[in-house]
Order: C-alpha cells, then structure tokens, then sequence
C-alpha cells in the first residue's frame, strides 16, 4: 500500500498495492452499532468508545452489550485474554506486537510516527534474536529491510504473510495457514484481462480493520503486480457481490498499477469504485449506500476520501448537484444511467492521468 486502498509504499518492493475491501454489516437492531464500526475504521478509537459510553445499556440488546464490553475490554481498560489462531510462540509475539500497536495508534493518532518507529524496533529486535543473530546482517540492515525480512522469517514459520505495508495510515499484519489458486477471465469498463486469484484461509491475524471491529469489517483482499488475493470467508464466489466488488475492484487495481505505476492509493481506490458502478446491477444500490456511509473528505484516508469523490462526481454528472446522499433519490435512478456514467467518469479519470504522464502521475481527485 502506497501508505490502500492498501498501497504500499516504495520501500516495500515485493506489493505495489494492496486495496482494501471491507466486508459490511447491516445492522437489524434498534441502535445500529455500525456507527461504532465506522469510527474504528476512521482511526478514531477515543470516538467510538466515547460514543459507546453515551448509550445507555438499556437501549442496547444482550449481544450489544457484549459488543460494547469487548471494546471497553480490548481498548481501554487493555485486559483482553486474546485467543490467537496458533501455538507458534514465535508467530504469537509478532502478532501481539501488532495488536499493541493497533491500540496506540487507534487510540491517538498523534502517536502514530513515535509508534511506527517503537513497532520497527521490537520486530528488528525479534528477528536479530530468533532468526538473523548468526547471520551476516547487521540489525541496521533489518530495520530498512522489515518487510522482506519478517515475511521470509514467517513464511519459514510456515505461514503464508504480507505483513507491514499499510493500510491507510497503519501499519498491518495478515498471516494466514492456508490458500488455493483460481484463474479468472475479467471484462473491466476499458479493457478485458486474465488474472489469477489465491484464495487464502485460515487466519492468525486479518488486518487492523478487523481488530478494530472485532471483525464485523475487515480486508476481504488485495491486488498485487502478480496476482490477486482474496480472503475467502468475506465472499460468496458465485454472488454479484463477488463478481463485482472482488474481481472487478482488484482486477482493475490489478491493471491500474501496471499502467499507473505511482498513482496515490485513493486514485486507485476512485478508479476501482468507478469500475464497481460500471457493472454491478443488483447490488448498485446497496454499493452507493455503503460509499455514502463510509465517506469521508480527507485524503489520509484513502477509502473513505474516494468515496466521497465517486459520491460528489457521479451526483454531479447525473443530477448536476452537489453530493447526493438521499438513498431514495438514487434508487430513483436507474442501474443502467449509473453504469454509463460511472464508465464516463473513468475512461475520462484514465484520460487526465494519461495526460500527466502515466509513468509520473501520483495524484489527481481532490
């Protein structure tokens, strides 16, 4: 992820882009807990328990109550009895690493440069001591070098991993036991592609989104410049949802980082949620719906700043107004009208990046 829609940044060589695909949950209940869900995918942990200790337990049902206990738990009084996915010690550490992390940053993320640097240090340190201590690598060279290093050390674990590129603002861990491989054939808005999908399972550790939600949304896949990647429990493979959100966003990641190699992650993730509009049918309303919910004008946040600029493009070009938010009024357009002009807006987005020279554009929506 460039810092996503998981872009990594140039220093970490092995992924050019990883994006981030949250799995929604639609809340049925009185109070919609989603509001908390949305400030931890924000960063805004201090706002979500805030937010959590103005709501009475009355107006909660039993199993948000629980929910709002585990919250209380994990992030502030900071006494969880974590179950972890493995007995590997090793694998165990590097993973609460991250979850100490996760809570300093989520918390305050005023403290984000301090913790980015104690978080780099602790995992040099784990390295020199399990792994490198005999070797001809100074624990300088490690430092500079902590994602190929720790992935190589967790895949000699017997892991698979992609471990500290960021996702948004912070850095993030996945490492998971298993995975299998699919072929696909992919038609995208401006052009038709082949791409190959790993579909991975069984997880030690699925980003900071889920920790920060107790895994009602987390990270349902990635793109690299090899392959696609795809936790295989946030997708129904044979549903729209799949087909449209899945393979269509990453495939076109897949291409948009071959022929915008520096392009910025929330440039990727406009194009890819354009991509989505352009195809979907059954599921438009339903996408629209969670792009307004989860908008957000501020570029440091790379999925929510994208939806808001699919959000205010397409309102603008289709009803010549400002932001559309009003679900009923979206639902009043038709899923063919918002495919066009969806399509419209990326060939032309494509157009105005070619123009600022493919091989140097970083960014262009603001």
């Amino acid at each position: 992820m460039q810092s996503l829609t998981l872009l990594i940044s140039a220093i970490f060589s092995i992924i050019s882009s990883i994006s981030c695909i949250e799995k929604k949950a639609i809340s049925e209940e009185p109070f919609d807990f989603n509001q908390v869900y949305t400030l931890g995918l924000h960063g805004n942990m201090s706002a979500a328990l805030n937010f959590l200790d103005s709501i009475p337990n009355g107006e909660l049902t039993d199993s948000q109550i629980i929910a709002k206990e585990k919250y209380i738990e994990r992030f502030r009084e900071q006494n969880e009895k974590y179950v972890y996915d493995t007995k590997d010690s090793l694998a165990i550490n590097v993973v609460e690493m991250f979850h100490s992390y996760w809570k300093i940053v989520l918390l305050d993320d005023s403290y984000l440069g301090k913790a980015d640097a104690e978080l780099e240090n602790d995992l040099a340190d784990l390295l020199w001591k399990n792994k490198y201590l005999n070797n001809q690598i100074s624990k300088d060279s490690l430092s500079k070098n902590l994602y190929v290093h720790l992935n190589e050390f967790l895949r000699s674990k017997g892991f698979y991993s992609n471990a500290m590129g960021k996702t948004g603002k912070f850095y993030d861990l996945f490492l998971w036991a298993n995975e299998t491989e699919k072929r696909y054939d992919i038609k995208l808005p401006e052009k038709n592609t082949k791409v190959k999908v790993i579909f991975l399972e069984d997880f030690i550790s699925n980003g900071w989104s889920y920790y920060a939600t107790f895994g009602v949304a987390f990270t349902g896949g990635w793109a690299t410049k090899d392959a696609l990647f795809c936790v295989k429990k946030a997708w129904d493979v044979s549903s729209e949802n799949f087909k449209v959100s899945y393979l269509t966003h990453e495939a076109q990641h897949f291409e948009d980082n071959i022929s915008f190699p520096l392009l910025s992650q929330a440039d990727l993730e406009y194009r890819a949620k354009l991509t989505e509009l352009s195809t979907a049918k059954k599921t438009i309303y339903e996408i629209i719906e969670n792009f307004i919910k989860r908008a957000k004008n501020n570029r440091e946040n790379a999925h929510a700043f994208a939806n808001y600029c699919v959000i205010r493009d397409l309102s603008k070009k289709l009803l010549n107004r400002d932001s559309l938010t009003d679900m009923d009024q979206w639902k009043n357009i038709s899923y063919t009208k918002i495919n066009k002009a969806s399509k419209s807006l990326l060939i032309n987005n494509a157009i105005s990046l070619k123009n600022a020279g493919t091989e140097i554009v970083t960014e262009f929506i603001k």
